[in-house]
């Protein structure tokens, strides 16, 4: 008997349903959504406190955000990225270089 003939047999008589295959829906968040998701902690926390985390070592969720914003602002790209989410005016704001035509 022909090998093609018996995998045929095989998938198409199945009564148990063993060769079902579900693709898993998978729940990993993007690069984006990550930097979104760790940036509104910070929103929060300002609109829970009314002031921006500071490097209290007595509190260390608030030192963590505090660290968190600190490389935040440094990181041109990311704050570019961030900006529109930026409900508490926490990020700088980016110069834009205008070339003169002369």
């Amino acid at each position: 008997m022909d090998k093609n003939i018996i995998l045929d047999n095989i998938f198409n008589n199945d009564p148990l349903g063993l060769l079902d295959f579900k693709p898993k829906n998978s729940n990993t968040r993007t690069a984006d959504e990550r930097l979104l998701s760790s940036f509104q902690e910070i929103n929060d926390f300002v609109t829970a406190n009314g002031k921006e985390p500071e490097p209290n070592m007595g509190n260390i969720s608030e030192f963590q955000l505090y660290s968190r914003l600190k490389n935040l602002r440094k990181d041109e790209i990311k704050t570019g990225l961030l900006k529109e989410h930026d409900i508490h005016n926490l990020l700088p704001v980016l110069e834009v270089n205008k070339v003169s035509q002369t």
